[in-house]
């Protein structure tokens, strides 16, 4: 697992209230752990504050998956 990857699996557990463990990349954020669409645009939030970009562009109902938002991430990082 990259850093990348555990950051944002870490800022998906506190916000979602979700073990760490229960978290891999495929993982559904609304079947899987539980996500409404509010709660992702908050961690989309969350994520934009921690690495300093900026995702208001971003639709929360877009983002399904940990892969997505770990994609998404990575390409604005880059």
């Amino acid at each position: 697992m990259t850093k990348l990857e555990e950051k944002i699996i870490n800022l998906i557990s506190e916000n979602l209230g979700v073990a760490k463990e229960e978290i891999t990349p495929e993982s559904s954020l609304r079947k899987d752990l539980g996500a409404e669409a509010f709660t992702i645009a908050d961690l989309l939030a969350k994520i934009q504050e921690e690495f300093n970009l900026d995702l208001e562009e971003v639709e929360a109902e877009k983002v399904k998956t940990v892969r997505e938002l770990i994609n998404l991430v990575a390409t604005e990082i880059e």
